[in-house]
């Protein structure tokens, strides 16, 4: 299937006391297959992550983000740049709620850092990124 095909799907909804636990269900799903899977996936819907919160407990050796640092090379520290007042009112909210939902943690290498960037989306929007390069 080509990246530019879009597949048709139905919204179905797991719990009706909770309409945001929902999944997208493909409708090319055989009619004589698709009973048995949405029984399953609403017998189940307590397994699924709805949020971030949702996601604790996850070993950090099966998914972690980490540096390939080359030790050949030496570390180099960006200089600081001053970030607008309100972009750092957003990037402590941001630190804070993944420090809060534990997928955080303070950084080991403090001599080897790079700035936040923190740019406008086309919505409106800020979007901060790091550039490690």
């Amino acid at each position: 299937m080509s990246q530019t095909q879009k597949i048709e799907t139905n919204i179905l909804v797991l719990d009706l006391d909770h309409p945001k636990k929902q999944v997208f269900l493909g409708t090319d799903i055989p009619d004589d297959i698709r009973p048995g899977m949405v029984a399953f996936m609403k017998s189940r819907s307590d397994q699924f992550a709805w949020s971030h919160s949702d996601m604790t407990g996850i070993d950090p050796e099966v998914i972690c983000h980490k540096l390939n640092v080359d030790p050949k090379f030496k570390p180099i520290q960006q200089r600081r740049r001053k970030i607008a007042p309100e972009r750092v009112e957003l990037l402590n909210s941001k630190i804070n709620k993944l420090l809060n939902m534990g997928l955080g943690r303070e950084d080991m290498y403090h001599e080897w850092l790079a700035d936040v960037v923190v740019v406008t989306k086309i919505n409106g929007k800020w979007r901060d990124w790091v550039d490690y390069n």
